[in-house]
């Protein structure tokens, strides 16, 4: 859902922190993302779009009513969209970063790349370049993550004993963070890391390819690492994504497992550091009004900030800045430099391998220069 409004703005930037004070004054919550978040948050990159601006509400009306607030008229094709928060904590994962203008904690960054040698480029998506996939995922929500949760109990169970998997990926930012009062908003999918369960041997493979049809998964097209059930809770679509970091095979191929019909991994570098910091969770799940658990690995919290890190670097996805920033300023641990001690105390130097990433987190949300 979004409303455009006419924007004949020199200064994007300056502008929209002088209609953010209207906003301001009609008690309206609003945060820029997207190019005016990336002016501010990346300056390093050479080519951004669209103008993006979150408000709090969430139908068209409350839109209108911050278009209103703010003297802006509705044009269709306008530069500046504004759109609701896509998250229930709206403003408490932005922050202030000059005078006056406020924007989220990660960059929508766009994948349009800058001309031929005018600067850096960033690298497109592992996905859209090997795996070929474009699609917009559905709305984070509590009810997606119940959804989620129940889909991977059932595929545990239908596994008999505990998988060799371990879980990456949205349902994982709630664990590290248990004692904090802000929610995390959810997740549509399941995403784990299959390294350990490929060196049991095709006998763990075939067990959970069976698992999965057993719990109402079918794979999704020719996308062997993908599986989707509409069988989820209230008739909810859940993705099941298998993810490898092997280092026999070239980066981004996707895997063939033996003695499987139709199941695989993409081997997508830095998803190993989930299965490298593993612990034993057991996850629980309403079936129908029954109460239903599974003991699964779950990656910790220096496994998932590093995979998530690699993943928002090499696909460009708000919702990976959003969990990164979630489980800094959340994580039972304490703020974020005791998650990034907790990172090096489990992987000290080898972080090295991840560089590039880091790198481009720092660009991403590194305070300005005044």
């Amino acid at each position: 859902m979004l409303i455009r409004a006419g924007a004949l703005w020199r200064n994007p930037v300056d502008s929209v922190a002088e209609v953010g004070r209207f906003w301001d004054e009609a008690g309206i919550e609003w945060a820029v993302t997207s190019a005016l978040s990336a002016a501010a948050w990346a300056p390093v990159m050479t080519e951004v779009t669209p103008m993006e601006v979150y408000v709090a509400g969430r139908t068209p009306g409350d839109l209108r009513r911050a278009l209103f607030a703010a003297d802006l008229k509705e044009i269709e094709g306008g530069r500046l969209q504004l759109r609701p928060f896509p998250t229930p904590v709206g403003t408490r994962i932005t922050t202030e970063i000059r005078p006056g203008l406020r924007s989220v904690l990660w960059p929508a960054l766009s994948l349009t790349f800058a001309p031929q040698g005018s600067g850096a480029r960033t690298p497109q998506s592992i996905y859209a370049r090997r795996c070929h996939v474009a699609e917009e995922d559905p709305p984070r929500s509590l009810a997606a993550r119940a959804a989620a949760e129940l889909a991977l109990v059932r595929i545990a169970n239908h596994y008999g004993g505990r998988p060799e998997f371990v879980l990456l990926g949205g349902l994982v930012p709630a664990l590290p963070c248990a004692h904090s009062g802000i929610r995390h908003a959810g997740t549509t999918d399941v995403d784990v890391q299959v390294d350990l369960e490929i060196s049991a041997g095709s006998v763990n493979t075939a067990r959970l390819e069976q698992a999965l049809r057993k719990a109402g998964f079918r794979p999704d097209g020719q996308y062997i690492w993908r599986w989707r059930s509409s069988d989820g809770h209230q008739g909810a679509t859940v993705k099941f994504e298998l993810l490898a970091d092997l280092d026999t095979q070239r980066a981004d191929e996707i895997i063939k497992f033996t003695n499987c019909d139709d199941l695989g991994a993409a081997n997508l570098r830095g998803t190993g550091f989930a299965a490298r910091d593993r612990e034993v969770r057991t996850i629980v799940a309403d079936d129908h009004g029954v109460q239903k658990q599974a003991e699964i690995y779950v990656t910790g919290l220096a496994g998932f900030l590093l995979a998530k890190t690699a993943a928002a670097y090499s696909r460009r996805k708000p919702k990976d800045w959003y969990d990164i920033a979630y489980v800094l300023l959340n994580n039972d641990y304490g703020d974020p430099t005791a998650a990034a001690q907790r990172v090096w105390q489990i992987f000290g130097a080898s972080i090295a391998s991840a560089g590039s990433a880091l790198g481009d987190l720092n660009a991403n949300f590194a305070e300005s220069a005044p």
